[in-house]
């Protein structure tokens, strides 16, 4: 009985050796293309030309965070405040980010996204339509960018039936989105802002 069997879980054996070593091998494979597509660390850039990293570095951000939507008395259009409460959304400083050892002027779609915002609101409280060339231009380029940011986060969460027919003021609630995180966000551009600040000092000085 031994013998026979013996052959049997030799196989046995033998096949599971070459599926472990298949799993190994693609586990290997995985980890290198998964390493090839990490960028390099931030201090190996020169940003020089175009060396320098496709996003902004954040740290301390967490993956993912929830929003909860919401109606909002605030940010209208013609209230008193309007203007300072959309300006209160840009990022710290001039809502530009500085890299690099000469502090490399760059922006990001995200700061990009709310100077948008609020050329479009300065743009509908004036009482005519825009209509010199350079306003015009600048209009549209903001509502082009932002019908091209809404296509890159495609954004999947299922708004609510009632969303066009709803009392907003009695039903503020909007429903929950998966977000990245913007608060991590906003302390990288207030970090980056007061380095900046402190670069400039040593330049005046």
């Amino acid at each position: 009985m031994f013998a026979s069997s013996f052959p049997a879980s030799l196989v046995l054996l033998l096949v599971l050796a070459v599926a472990n070593l298949a799993t190994d091998l693609a586990f290997v494979k995985e980890t290198r293309r998964i390493a090839a597509l990490r960028y390099p660390p931030f201090s190996q850039y020169t940003f020089a030309e175009d060396d320098y990293p496709p996003r902004l570095p954040l740290r301390g951000a967490r993956k993912y965070v929830s929003l909860s939507l919401e109606e909002s008395t605030h940010y209208g259009l013609t209230e008193p405040n309007t203007n300072l409460e959309w300006k209160s959304m840009s990022p710290g400083g001039d809502g530009n980010i500085r890299l690099g050892p000469n502090h490399r002027f760059f922006n990001t779609g995200f700061s990009y996204q709310l100077h948008c915002a609020n050329i479009i609101v300065l743009f509908i409280q004036q009482d005519q339509p825009p209509t010199r060339y350079r306003e015009v231009e600048h209009l549209a380029r903001c509502l082009n960018v932002l019908r091209q940011f809404a296509l890159c986060s495609a954004d999947t969460t299922l708004e609510s039936p009632d969303s066009l027919t709803r009392n907003f003021s009695a039903a503020r609630g909007g429903g929950d989105h998966i977000c990245r995180d913007s608060d991590a966000l906003y302390r990288a551009f207030e970090e980056n802002w007061s380095d900046w600040v402190a670069f400039r000092k040593t330049l005046n000085a």
